[in-house]
């Protein structure tokens, strides 16, 4: 699960925190939007992904600012060196953790139809 996706200037400072204070955040502010039942499912099991401290991270994604989507809508529909860009990486991204949740509950025949409505071509059944 997704418990926390912070950019700017406020992301920068989470990941300056000691990694278990900012787990802890991320807890308490699971706790707050879902109750109790958060710090009663939680198994103590976490993966802290703070991308302002990873060297190869530069320009994974965008944010584009007033003006920006104008500008740059036409990049939407162009491939760049052989890899298609922006949107389609979201819904690749979104598909493939839709596949390997049903296939983790089991679902295969639906994992099965998922893959082929969307030609997920990267992932085998």
């Amino acid at each position: 699960m997704l418990a926390s996706y912070t950019s700017g200037d406020f992301g920068i400072r989470f990941a300056s925190l000691p990694e278990l204070e900012h787990v802890q955040y991320v807890l308490n502010a699971m706790i707050e939007i879902h109750g109790e039942v958060a710090r009663d499912q939680y198994t103590g099991k976490y993966n802290r992904k703070c991308w302002a401290l990873d060297p190869l991270e530069s320009a994974s994604w965008a944010s584009p600012s007033v003006g920006m989507h104008k500008l740059y809508i036409p990049s939407f529909f162009e491939i760049e060196n052989n890899m298609i860009f922006i949107v389609s990486s979201a819904l690749e991204s979104g598909i493939r953790g839709s596949v390997q949740l049903l296939l983790e509950l089991g679902l295969v025949d639906e994992a099965k139809a998922i893959t082929e409505k969307f030609m997920a071509r990267w992932i085998s059944i």
